[in-house]
């Protein structure tokens, strides 16, 4: 399946594409393939496919183009391809003050999953595992139809980093792809038309099955958070699911989804008049009173894709129903945090986490 469409040769008549294969987790990588648009042409021919995330950025006209490579415990290394070239040139990278292969490693696996299917997943153990010994464990989703969390690849605004630095400090990190996800194509992600949320739930649940069953777990010690659509996702979780998750943290969330872009919201729900039931039961300002766990959420005042409204309506809802939670507000930050408030929100929600879920033995649950 084709992602991208990086780069057009008229004259040769070939096209550069990043594309995975279709067997069931082929996503989790990207390769670059060049294709030929002549009629009987030569078939696909692979430039790039290491194992792991290959994307390029190519130079019109050139011959040349960027290769850019990760996977999931290796930071992004870089270098110039091209026939022109007697061989490809790598960039520097930049200086690390750690050093990535001495961090907890990613694993692959695959979870049952809501009617007899597999979903994918990704896990990291704590660094100091022991045997015996049970863990609080942080899930990571998003949940959007077409999207994906398990991938191979580094990188995510430092959300991989701070993830394995987690898993330092002896938490489970864990990660799974609901059935409208990329993994399942088009089908699936027609699975969310008129209704968000119950796919993904399903999905984090069947997570949360999965997780208990593991001896090393500790399932009263559960919490889970996301960004975006993983924010409205995490506020959809635990109003639809009240004490399954112990504390969450919500990231720039869309609560409610009459304010959020018609473009791409009624490409799934359709317009407001002709599905307001569906507006409405994928809006988690409509249960706000349900709200039993410890949350925390966090909007930036300068957000112009899921614009700050979205978390002070949620806080107004929520200060209406009297329930308690806490909110982190950043001055002057977009949908993506940088510099300065982004590593603060990390230490805040680090902070979160140990206060709620870490720090405390099997059995002697902090007072709610």
């Amino acid at each position: 399946s084709v992602t991208s469409l990086d780069d057009v040769d008229e004259e040769a008549g070939e096209l550069i594409v990043t594309a995975f294969r279709t067997e069931p987790w082929g996503a989790t990588d990207r390769h670059v393939l060049r294709v030929s648009l002549k009629r009987g042409g030569d078939p696909a021919r692979v430039l790039a496919e290491r194992p792991g995330w290959n994307t390029a950025v190519v130079a019109p006209g050139t011959g040349l183009w960027l290769h850019t490579w990760s996977d999931a415990d290796t930071p992004a290394e870089r270098m110039v391809r091209g026939a022109v070239l007697d061989r490809p040139v790598p960039l520097p990278t930049p200086r690390l003050d750690y050093d990535p292969l001495a961090l907890p490693k990613w694993e692959f696996l695959t979870i049952d999953g809501p009617g007899g299917i597999r979903l994918p997943a990704r896990l990291l153990r704590p660094a100091a595992f022991r045997a015996g010994r049970r863990y609080p464990v942080i899930m990571y989703h998003y949940g959007g139809p077409g999207s994906q969390v398990v991938t191979n690849r580094w990188g995510g605004r430092g959300r991989n980093l701070w993830h394995k630095k987690m898993a330092q400090d002896d938490y489970v990190v864990f990660s799974v792809d609901n059935a409208a996800s990329i993994f399942f194509g088009k089908d699936g992600e027609d699975q969310a038309h008129r209704r968000f949320g119950e796919i993904n739930l399903a999905a984090q649940l069947a997570a949360v099955e999965h997780l208990k069953s593991r001896p090393f777990v500790d399932a009263d010690r559960i919490g889970l958070w996301g960004w975006s659509g993983g924010g409205m996702h995490t506020l959809y979780c635990l109003l639809n699911r009240p004490g399954v998750w112990r504390a969450a943290v919500s990231g720039a969330p869309v609560t409610d989804w009459r304010l959020y872009d018609t473009i791409w919201t009624e490409r799934y729900l359709d317009h407001p008049e002709d599905n307001p039931e569906g507006y409405e039961q994928s809006s988690p300002v409509s249960l706000a009173a349900a709200l039993r766990d410890r949350l925390l959420i966090v909007h930036g005042t300068a957000d112009d894709n899921v614009h700050p409204q979205n978390t002070l309506v949620m806080i107004r809802k929520f200060v209406e129903a009297g329930v308690l939670f806490e909110d982190a507000i950043y001055p002057r930050q977009k949908h993506g945090f940088r510099g300065d408030s982004q590593r603060h929100f990390y230490r805040r929600m680090t902070d979160f986490f140990a206060r709620n879920l870490g720090g405390h033995e099997p059995g002697s649950r902090p007072g709610r």
